[in-house]
């Protein structure tokens, strides 16, 4: 199958072999940005530089840009991780390095979870690796049950939710039911612990 020409003057396109993949295991993160259409007039331009914006900050990590809002990563610390640099980075004069105007992090939520996929394949109009399962809804409903402008993560009752080790605070904001989840998911806030002391 032939793709679209890649525009490697405007941007970098990471091959469907970079994505992350281990033991059928990933970490998934998504960027809820319905607040921004409700809020912006031109939101399509401003969603699809912050796809280009978000795109340039991966390509120097372990992650990788499944769809403009969707993200995998090896692992749950690095996901984290990535969120909060986003959120500082669209604070910071880097964010007026995308084309057009940037989006306020206050309008953005970012969700991660971690666990195994079903499948994973190619995206039939991008060439881009895309996962399905679980792991992938959870993802969805913990950024979509997030508050504005946070980076949050989840975990299942029977999973360990020690996060001492990812170098960011955690604060537990309580077991969520999230809408098509059967089982209730404890969510933590996450927040830089050098700018948090």
């Amino acid at each position: 199958r032939q793709f679209r020409p890649v525009l490697t003057m405007r941007q970098v396109s990471a091959s469907f072999h970079d994505a992350p993949y281990l033991d059928n295991k990933v970490a998934i993160a998504f960027l809820s940005t319905d607040e921004v259409e409700k809020h912006y007039d031109d939101a399509q331009t401003r969603l699809t530089s912050l796809s280009r914006f978000i795109g340039f900050l991966v390509a120097g990590t372990a992650g990788y840009q499944c769809k403009s809002n969707m993200l995998a990563f090896p692992s749950l610390a690095e996901a984290v991780e990535f969120g909060l640099r986003l959120m500082e980075a669209l604070h910071q004069s880097d964010a007026k390095l995308i084309e057009g105007a940037p989006v306020a992090p206050r309008f953005l939520r970012y969700g991660c979870k971690c666990g195994t996929y079903d499948t994973m394949g190619a995206h039939p109009s991008t060439g881009r690796a895309d996962y399905y399962g679980r792991v992938v809804n959870r993802a969805a409903r913990i950024a979509g049950a997030s508050e504005l402008g946070t980076v949050c993560c989840g975990f299942t009752e029977s999973e360990d939710a020690n996060l001492s080790h990812f170098g960011v605070e955690a604060t537990p904001l309580g077991v969520r039911r999230l809408k098509g989840v059967k089982e209730d998911m404890r969510m933590f806030l996450c927040t830089n612990a050098v700018l948090t002391k």
